[in-house]
Order: structure tokens, then C-alpha cells, then sequence
């Protein structure tokens, strides 16, 4: 059983869409960069989901733009822009002092989140990435996130054949009241 979960699992993470993304080739900078006022800022995109949603892939982009090198990877993940609450992940072992990746395979439920980095300082943006919310606020922050809309509960299997033991018992109770 636990082999067809990880089956699905993985069918499931090859089809993933884009719940956000907003990096781009522009030039990079970031809190860190000489010369940069990140003063009034709220780092990280936003994106706002309606169902529950299986995060596959969390990603950021730590590149300070001038030696072309990042942080130590650590924590990414999303704040729930209503109750502040954080839900994080440590990057993967694979990531790099500039591509910090999580691999949560976790349910996030319908609401507004915004993507966030344990090192909001060494996190890139540009003009391109920088965009206003409808109340103006400024946001930096590169990062892409892939996930799934959660499926339905699947009925455990002792279940399904409880469900089809019941539909037979009742087209035997039909066929007889019909004889």
C-alpha cells in the first residue's frame, strides 16, 4: 500500500503547477548589496489559493548580485498573511549558497500566504520582481513554488470493499423483491 502512495505521490508531484513565480534574467540585488534601501519593503511574492494545496517545491533565489555568492541555506517557506502564522521547511540538501529548494509534499490549506526566507536580507529582487500590492506595499524576493490541488480523501481499501459488498447485497435484495 505504502508503494502505491509513493506511485501516486510522485505522478502527482510530475504534474505540478506554478502557484508562483517571479524570477526573471534582470540584473540582481538584494538588502545586502551596497547602496540598497530595503526600508518599507515586505520581502517575499504573495499568492492566495482557494483549496487546499500539496506543496511539492518551494524555491529562492539568494544571490547578493555582486559577488555573485548567497547565505547558508536554511528555512523557506510561507507566512499566512492573515494570522501571521510561518510554515517552513529546511532546503534541501541540494541547494546552493544562491538556489535554497524545500521538497515539503505538505497540505496547505485555502488562504493567502506569502512566501518567506529565514535570510530576508540576502534574498534577490530587481525591477522586474519588485511589484506593488492594491495597497502599494512594495515586495522583493525571488521565488517559485509548485504544488497540486489535494485530492478528494481516498477511502481506505477496506472501505471501497465494504461499498461494493453493500452495492452487490443490494441488487440481490432488487432482483429478489422484482422474482
Amino acid at each position: 500500500m505504502k508503494c502505491l502512495g509513493l506511485i501516486l505521490l510522485l505522478a502527482f508531484a510530475a504534474n505540478a503547477a506554478k502557484l508562483v513565480g517571479n524570477t526573471n534574467a534582470g540584473g540582481v540585488a538584494n538588502c545586502n548589496s551596497p547602496g540598497q534601501n530595503c526600508q518599507g519593503t515586505t520581502v517575499g511574492p504573495q499568492f492566495t489559493i482557494l483549496d487546499s494545496w500539496i506543496i511539492t517545491s518551494v524555491e529562492t533565489y539568494q544571490n547578493d548580485g555582486t559577488n555573485h555568492t548567497g547565505a547558508v541555506p536554511g528555512p523557506i517557506g510561507f507566512i499566512n498573511v492573515v494570522t501571521g502564522e510561518v510554515f517552513s521547511w529546511s532546503a534541501d540538501p541540494s541547494s546552493t549558497d544562491i538556489f535554497w529548494v524545500a521538497f515539503p509534499n505538505s497540505v496547505l490549506q485555502a488562504g493567502a500566504y506569502r512566501v518567506w526566507s529565514s535570510d530576508p536580507a540576502s534574498w534577490s529582487y530587481n525591477t522586474g520582481t519588485g511589484f506593488a500590492d492594491s495597497d502599494s506595499t512594495q515586495h522583493i524576493g525571488m521565488a517559485v513554488v509548485h504544488g497540486n490541488k489535494a485530492p478528494a480523501t481516498i477511502p481506505e481499501p477496506s472501505s471501497l470493499a465494504l461499498v461494493g459488498a453493500g452495492a452487490i447485497l443490494m441488487l440481490a435484495i432488487r432482483r429478489r423483491r422484482r422474482a
